[in-house]
This record gives C-alpha cells, structure tokens and sequence, in this order.
C-alpha cells in the first residue's frame, strides 16, 4: 500500500481497483484502495461489500442513483465515511490497475492532472423521490416478455429440463449471489444443489463458492437455470 493515501475530507490518495463489477471489486480491495466500479444505481448488497473491503473512495463511473430506485447502496458507502464521486464517465475505467490517484471534491487526479470530473455524492443526495412506479413496471414488464419469449417454453412447461428421478423426495435449492446467501446455506440441513440463478458476464450459470458448506450431493447447474 501506497504511504501517500490521505483520509482528509478534502482529498484522499489511493491505488485504483477496476471492476464492472462491485462484488468481484470487493474481493480484490484492500483497506485504503480506490474502487473503480461502472454501475447505475447502486445497489445495497454491491455497497456492503465494498464497504466491507475498506476502500478511501468509490468512483462510479455512471450515476449511482438515478431515482429509479431507492438509494440504500449509496447510503451504506456515506455512512460509512466513504466518499462517493459519481458519473465520471466511461474514461475512469481506462485507469491502469495499481495507479495512485488522488479525489478531491469530483474531480480524479492521476500525477496531478485532471483526468475526469464527476459529482461528489452528498447525504441531501440521498434524499430523491423514487421515479413513479408505472413507468418502472412498464420496463419491467416488457423485460419480462422478453425473457418468456426466449426461455418461457423451459420455465412454464420444463421443455428441455431432464428428469432426475435420484433425487425423489429431497428437498431442492435454488441459491442467489446475495450477500447473506453464505450464513443462510450454514443453517441449512443437507441440501441438494440443484441450480445458481446468479449468471457470470459471458451468461453461464456461474458455480457456488468453494467456501459454502454443502454437505448433500450436488448436481451441475450446467443445464438448469
């Protein structure tokens, strides 16, 4: 870790960590990095585990909320004492992974130029109406349509699901990438895995974490979404 890092409210120093992705982000950061992430609207479970991982400052290259949703993932990064500068723009991401960059209000410095300006998110920020629920619902909606169209014939009528006649009476689990998903599985008796719904970014099913308890068979979830 750089000795260059400053907490002072007014700038704070740090090595960049580059992801799309926050939780991925999460697993590389080190107290006093930098996160560089390109996610709009924020969410609360992406949020915690950066705050979690202990970084100076979170640089979003996109808004972090938009006033679609409530904005609990930004709320957890201030709450924490973590400044969020926002809506850098897609050039943020171009930063070379390990470089020191220096924050101060919105703008991100690199060896003291100004290499993109964005908007220091502040506790009034928070303070949004969440746009109106039936233009959301109308996204969501043809959203849904859209995926009933490509996947609709396995979920509503199984076609192309195989028959796993071993598993006869065992309780069966579906498991998200949810933050507490982990905790959860510990109390669990048990389980057999049938299938992750967390997809990586190539649409693969992405697999369980080697870390998680299971204890009952698991079958791939290769073929079962």
């Amino acid at each position: 870790m750089s000795d260059t890092r400053s907490t002072t409210a007014s700038a704070r120093s740090g090595r960049v960590r580059i992801d799309d992705r926050p939780k991925h982000l999460a697993t590389r950061l080190e107290t006093g990095d930098i996160a560089v992430i390109n996610i709009a609207d924020l969410d609360k479970d992406s949020a915690a585990a950066l705050v979690a991982a202990g970084p100076v400052a979170v640089l979003n290259a996109q808004p972090s909320l938009t006033g679609r949703t409530a904005a609990l993932g930004p709320r957890l990064i201030l709450d924490a004492g973590i400044l969020l500068v926002d809506d850098l723009g897609q050039d943020i991401m171009s930063l070379r992974e390990g470089q020191e960059v220096t924050v101060t209000g919105g703008k991100v410095l690199l060896e003291s130029t100004v290499i993109a300006t964005g908007k220091r998110v502040e506790d009034e920020d928070l303070e949004i109406e969440v746009a109106d629920s039936a233009a959301l619902f109308a996204g969501f909606e043809g959203a849904i349509e859209d995926y009933l169209a490509k996947d609709g014939a396995t979920v509503l009528r199984g076609e192309g699901v195989p028959q796993l006649h071993e598993l006869g009476n065992r309780p069966i689990l579906l498991v998200t990438d949810a933050s507490d998903a982990a905790g959860d599985l510990r109390a669990l008796a048990r389980p057999t895995l049938l299938a992750t719904c967390a997809r990586s970014r190539g649409g693969a099913p992405k697999r369980p974490p080697t870390s998680w308890p299971w204890t009952g068979e698991r079958t791939s979830p290769s073929k079962h979404t």
